[in-house]
């Protein structure tokens, strides 16, 4: 492993002050981090945009709309916002919190002859926590951490949307070619119809076996409503996924798109700084760790510094000459609590302990992922090889059985309609198989990609 990202990723979480303490999170791997490895792929370095390997001008703009207005992708940056504001209302904290106030109270006085006194005070105030033992700063870096997770998870969104996007495109396309195919085959066996009924008026051959053709017309042009019927569902969710009415979906494509090259897998250390899912898991963990220490910093006196400038005027005078000055410092520690603030401490190991196993699991996850899609390209590779070899020999079976049949050969025609039935079938699984290839090599794009930002703003 690389030594310069495993020190990264061997981030060492120091708490300041009284609850400092130090975490490897590798350490709690079921594995050694030096011991961590990948399965070669190819030699085609991953883009960022790692659609762009499929070469399709029109994916791009699909993918494209749909990180710029999918609702998932928005709900995410949003929630992103929220977490820096987060961090901002944190952060001040660390610096005096200055005020104004105004008083006044409604009374009578017997020595005026019960006349009624309205006094007001007017001033302002500064207040400060010294954050002597790092409880502040502990509670600062925690949202810090939880926003670079909510930032991570942001980007994981869009991934994960972008994933969807061009699966659902492939599967349009591949829609698509199976009702361009099946209108093929329909043409074709209405044709083998006609030759049979001929062959039956001549007496050559029995009504059965045109009866047998007519159903696999009816059989093929069942097919294509199945067919129909996914081409608009798949619209439907392709328009939902760019964030659309289901009925504003864009044309589907024509035809699939060519396999693009098989991506280099790196190192497991590059891999890990990469995926947004083991980023959020790990600044997660950072930021238990500040809960900790926060939580242990919160055992120890606190210290209040306040100053005032007050004012209460008899006269318009003493609106100049009146005001009072003074400053305090406030100590407050706890004395007995039922072991309340102890109580806080252990919870928040626990959960620092959940968070290294949280984090352990989304590291062997990715790893997992990757192997996983690997593996599935290179199976189904060789499916579809042997698939296309079948598709060829099928093809020369049933042009060699049509051919002899028409020509009054002695054929049966059931040898002539399973030659013909399987050739259809093997056609539309080679559909399939391309279908299923290149969505496994989505998969195994969306294993190695790093986060994404939408191409926009989503504030548009």
């Amino acid at each position: 492993m690389n030594p310069g990202a495993l020190a990264a990723l061997s981030v060492l979480v120091l708490s300041p002050g009284c609850g400092s303490h130090r975490i490897d999170p590798l350490e709690k791997l079921p594995v050694a981090a030096s011991e961590l490895q990948l399965s070669e792929g190819g030699e085609t370095a991953l883009d960022d945009r790692w659609w762009a390997a499929f070469d399709r001008a029109d994916l791009d703009l699909v993918v494209d709309e749909a990180l710029t207005s999918n609702l998932d992708v928005r709900a995410a940056f949003a929630r992103l916002e929220a977490a820096e504001a987060t961090v901002r209302s944190r952060r001040s904290a660390l610096v005096p919190a200055l005020g104004a106030y105004a008083s006044s109270s409604v009374g009578t006085d017997d020595r005026f002859d019960g006349v009624q006194r309205v006094p007001v005070e007017v001033g302002v105030g500064a207040s400060y926590e010294v954050d002597l033992w790092g409880r502040i700063r502990a509670e600062v870096r925690g949202a810090a951490r939880r926003r670079e997770a909510t930032r991570a998870d942001a980007h994981t969104a869009a991934l994960t949307v972008s994933a969807e996007v061009v699966s659902t495109w492939i599967d349009l396309a591949a829609t698509r070619e199976q009702l361009a195919l099946l209108d093929r085959q329909l043409v074709a066996n209405e044709q083998m119809a006609e030759i049979v009924r001929s062959r039956v008026m001549n007496g050559v051959v029995r009504q059965a076996d045109s009866l047998r053709q007519d159903r696999l017309v009816e059989q093929t042009r069942a097919e294509q409503v199945a067919r129909q019927e996914d081409l608009q569902l798949l619209r439907h969710r392709l328009a939902v996924l760019m964030g659309r009415q289901p009925r504003d979906a864009p044309e589907a494509p024509a035809t699939l798109p060519g396999l693009p090259p098989l991506p280099a897998t790196g190192l497991p250390s590059d891999l890990l700084l990469r995926r947004p899912d083991v980023v959020s898991a790990l600044a997660s963990l950072e930021a238990a760790d500040a809960d900790v220490a926060a939580a242990v910093n919160d055992l120890y006196p606190q210290f209040t510094l306040r100053a005032d400038l007050s004012n209460a005027p008899a006269t318009p005078e003493a609106l100049v000459t009146g005001w009072i000055a003074s400053a305090t410092l406030a100590l407050a520690a706890p004395l007995f609590e039922g072991g309340r603030r102890r109580a806080v401490v252990a919870q928040r190991r626990a959960l620092l302990d959940a968070q290294v196993a949280d984090y352990g699991t989304a590291v062997l996850g990715a790893l997992q992922e990757v192997e996983d899609a690997l593996a599935a390209n290179q199976r189904q590779a060789e499916r579809v090889e042997l698939i296309d070899r079948q598709v060829e020999l099928a093809g020369q079976t049933a042009d060699n059985l049509q051919l002899q049949y028409v020509g009054g050969l002695d054929v049966g025609y059931l040898d002539v309609l399973t030659a013909q039935t399987t050739e259809q079938q093997l056609r539309r699984q080679q559909i399939t198989a391309r279908q299923r290839m290149l969505t496994l090599r989505v998969a195994l794009f969306r294993a190695l990609a790093g986060g994404l930002e939408p191409p926009e703003s989503t504030d548009g």
